[in-house]
C-alpha cells in the first residue's frame, strides 16, 4: 500500500478499521496498526485522526513510504527562506541525521513522528539524544574534534554575529573542552547531554543554535510535508 489511487487526490483514509498500513518498501517496513497510531497520538499531543491524516498524506506523497535527502532539502529550503540555498544545503545534511535514525538515507513516517513526538513531548534528555545526532557527523556514537569543527563551520550561517568566539575554531575548541569531561579526545552522548543540561556556556550556545535550525521552523516544515 502507499499509492493514492484517486485521480482527484482523495484524502479518504488509506486504512480500513482494524487493518494495517505498511510504510516503506524495505526489508523491515514499519506496519502502522491502530495501537502504533494511538501511541504516536498520545506522545505527540495529536489526536488519532490527526496522526492518521498525516499518515495518509505521507503515503500519498511518497509511494514507497520514504523521503530522500534531496526532497528533505527542498522542504527545508521552503521552511527557512531567509537562508540562501547554499547555506541550507550545509545545514540540511546535519538536520537530516536527526530524522534518519537507521542511517539508510531516507526518512519514513515513523522516523518523522518519533522526532515530532520528542519535540512536543517536553523531555529535554530525549530531545538532546536526538540533537546529539547533529554533532555525531559520522554516526559512530561519539563526537570528535574534527566533527565539532565541521559542525560549527557548517552552522556558521545561523550563529549570532555577537558570538564571543571570533572564529569557528575557537568556538569548536571551547565547546569540545566543556563536553569532554574525561579528556579522552571524544565526546560521548552522556557527556554531551550532561554538558548542555548543566548550562555550560559554549555548549548550550551551540546546541541551542542547532536546535533552532529545525525546532524554530518545524511548523513550517510540517505544513510543507502535509499540505
Amino acid at each position: 500500500m502507499g499509492n493514492n489511487s484517486s485521480s482527484n487526490n482523495d484524502k479518504s483514509s488509506v486504512k480500513d478499521e482494524g487493518s494495517d498500513v505498511t510504510d516503506g518498501a524495505g526489508t523491515h517496513p514499519t506496519v502502522f496498526n491502530d495501537k502504533l497510531i494511538k501511541d504516536f497520538a498520545d506522545s505527540s499531543g495529536m489526536t488519532v485522526d490527526q496522526v492518521q491524516d498525516h499518515l495518509n498524506h505521507w503515503l500519498g506523497k511518497h509511494s514507497n513510504g520514504k523521503m530522500d535527502r534531496k526532497e528533505f532539502g527542498e522542504v527545508l529550503n521552503k521552511a527557512i527562506p531567509k537562508l540562501k540555498k547554499e547555506a541550507v544545503k550545509k545545514v540540511e545534511k546535519h538536520v537530516f541525521r536527526i530524522y534518519d535514525s537507521n542511517a539508510d538515507g531516507f526518512i519514513d513516517f515513523r522516523e518523522f513522528m518519533v522526532v515530532f513526538s520528542i519535540l512536543t513531548g517536553g523531555d529535554p534528555t530525549n530531545m538532546l539524544r536526538k540533537i546529539f545526532r547533529i554533532f555525531d557527523v559520522n554516526s559512530d556514537g561519539t563526537i570528535s574534534k574534527d566533527e565539532m569543527l565541521t559542525l560549527v563551520h557548517d552552522l556558521h550561517v545561523i550563529l549570532d554575529d555577537d558570538c564571543q568566539h571570533n572564529t569557528d575554531d575557537n568556538l569548536a575548541k571551547s565547546v569540545f573542552k566543556e563536553m569532554d569531561k574525561n579528556k579522552d579526545s571524544v565526546v560521548s552522548e552522556e557527556e554531551f547531554i550532561n554538558s548542555v543540561l548543566s548550562q555550560k556556556k559554549s555548549s548550550k550556545f551551540l546546541t541551542m543554535k542547532a536546535v533552532g535550525v529545525f525546532a524554530d521552523n518545524f511548523s513550517t516544515m510540517e505544513q510543507e510535508l502535509f499540505k
